[in-house]
């Protein structure tokens, strides 16, 4: 029986090494192999972390995004919750810190359970008159 070499007229073997085909198709096997292992190194274990990990990215947004609001929002209500929300941020972070004055002050405004005092009543003064 003749050999592929010897029959021209077989298509399935045109002059190719079938040797070297077999560690071309190995070396390429071994490469989408160590693709699919370094992509499941990067990946977190779990989609909690996934997930946390998504938002954390989008952090800088979203806080570009209140700052915007603080300074356009629509009306007056949404740039003041905006503000509201920045400034905690701030004291929050600020305590996180370690800041003992922005500790001290955060402490005052949480711990101060003292009504406002009323307001004194003005002096008020008639108009001047000259009886002679």
């Amino acid at each position: 029986m003749p050999t592929n070499e010897e029959n021209p007229t077989n298509p399935t073997n045109q002059g190719v090494d079938v040797n070297e085909l077999q560690r071309e198709l190995a070396a390429y096997h071994a490469a989408i192999e160590e693709e699919y292992k370094m992509a499941a190194e990067s990946q977190p274990d779990n989609v909690e972390e996934h997930t946390r990990n998504f938002f954390r990215g989008q952090a800088p947004m979203a806080a570009a995004q209140i700052a915007w609001i603080a300074a356009n929002g629509a009306n007056e209500s949404s740039r003041l919750n905006a503000s509201k929300f920045i400034i905690d941020m701030a004291i929050e972070e600020g305590t996180k810190e370690g800041d003992p004055i922005k500790q001290l002050l955060n402490e005052l405004s949480k711990n101060d359970k003292r009504p406002a005092p009323a307001p004194k009543a003005p002096i008020i003064l008639g108009p001047a008159t000259t009886e002679d």
